[in-house]
């Protein structure tokens, strides 16, 4: 199969963006009117865009770049472990940076003490919401973007770009600690999850990454100003957007990396 030009590649992730925000307001308003209980209820409802996100990801790789999306991963075959070491890496990073802040200052982290029954359900729909929601947003700002320069930095740089701007909109951004590391927070995970993806050959890697990020917040240890709200296990009173968020994503991304490439070569 011919490889699409670099500029299908850009017409499809700026037909995304177009869905995304065209649609997005409209699934909000549609989730918001289900009868469902909270905590789901919420947290369904600010997911609901991701779902048009992944329906425009799926029509712009059937309808313009005409490539199935796995192949659009990994040129070659689908190397798993580099999809499941970077998951565990950097969820394991985190974590330990997280149990270190939390025995410095256990003040500052709150135990919320769960029903079993609401974070088994709560588990549920954040497993395949969680999915859907990083696997979208990575073809949309970073796979297919990414196709469109041959060059990794050029690359890395147009990504760390698209990676910034849809998460300009979230409310870290207006009530964190410090807007430039919270804007700094996004392009550092835009622009290494790139660099170390074609790296690595392939994207396996910042799915990864991606997704472990998002689980642990949603599972493990979430913040109050997030409108993610879940049935996390600890609320986290830390200010965000602090240079200890940089230093644990950089380390994490870091570990990350270095697992991932030493897999490889074996």
């Amino acid at each position: 199969m011919e490889k699409p030009s670099p500029a299908r590649f850009l017409i499809s992730s700026f037909f995304v963006y177009v869905l995304w925000y065209a649609f997005a307001p409209v699934a909000t308003f549609l989730f918001r009117t289900l009868p469902v209980p909270e905590p789901y209820h919420t947290y369904v409802t600010v997911m609901a865009p991701s779902l048009i996100m992944a329906m425009g990801v799926w029509a712009a790789s059937r309808w313009i770049l005409h490539i199935p999306l796995l192949e659009l991963i990994r040129q070659n075959q689908r190397k798993t472990a580099c999809f499941f070491i970077p998951f565990l890496a950097y969820f394991s990073t985190t974590l330990l940076a997280f149990l270190i802040s939390k025995r410095s200052s256990p003040s500052l982290f709150t135990a919320t003490h769960p029903a079993a029954t609401t974070y088994l359900l709560m588990l549920l729909l954040i497993l395949p919401f969680n999915f859907i929601q990083c696997a979208a947003e990575e073809y949309m700002m970073r796979i297919i973007p990414s196709h469109s320069i041959s060059d990794k930095l050029g690359s890395a740089l147009l990504c760390m770009v698209l990676f910034v701007i849809p998460h300009l909109g979230n409310t870290e951004v207006a009530q964190g600690a410090s807007v430039p590391l919270v804007v700094s927070y996004y392009a550092i995970f835009g622009f290494f999850g790139t660099w170390f993806s074609l790296l690595t050959g392939g994207f396996e890697f910042s799915l990864g990454v991606h997704m472990a990020n998002n689980l642990f917040i949603a599972l493990v240890c979430n913040y109050p100003v997030t409108p993610m709200k879940t049935s996390a296990l600890f609320l986290s009173g830390e200010p965000v957007g602090t240079w200890k968020d940089i230093a644990v994503l950089s380390s994490a991304l870091f570990v990350a990396f270095i697992a991932t490439r030493k897999a490889i070569k074996r």
